[in-house]
């Protein structure tokens, strides 16, 4: 897979995810549980239209979490082909994991495959550190 193709499905993805996350403007019911950035805002929702644009993807996340996932594969895919050093990987590994626990205590079924998802991602991260470093350190 190339880099132009990763990123062609990685806008694909987060457009779908975009569009299915709008959902939430007509699901009164979640915008309580479903709008973490939107709360931490203090933003009071009257009508739906108040909701920020990155609640849109948390929502997707929560209800159909494939599209975000196969957008991180790709977000991966991507970081790891255009990194030049390990250095790089090893970080970009690091914010992976860091994403995988943030969403670690959710108790949603979908949201723990995407726990799982990220941490796949982090330790092949790490995986490809270790191979870059020992191609370094054998010269």
């Amino acid at each position: 897979m190339t880099v132009t193709t990763s990123a062609v499905i990685l806008v694909i993805m987060l457009f779908i995810s975009w569009y299915e996350g709008s959902g939430i403007i007509e699901d009164s019911l979640s915008w309580g549980s479903s709008t973490p950035l939107t709360n931490q805002l203090g933003i009071d929702i009257q009508t739906g239209k108040e909701i920020v644009v990155a609640d849109y993807f948390y929502y997707s996340l929560k209800t159909n979490p494939l599209y975000m996932i196969v957008a991180f594969l790709c977000a991966g895919v991507i970081v790891f082909i255009c990194s030049r050093s390990a250095m790089s990987v090893g970080i970009c590994a690091v914010v992976f994991l860091a994403l995988a626990l943030a969403f670690f205590a959710s108790s949603s079924l979908k949201m723990m495959t995407m726990v799982f998802v990220l941490l796949f991602i982090a330790f092949s991260g790490k995986l490809v550190y270790r191979m870059r470093f020992r191609e370094y350190h054998s010269i």
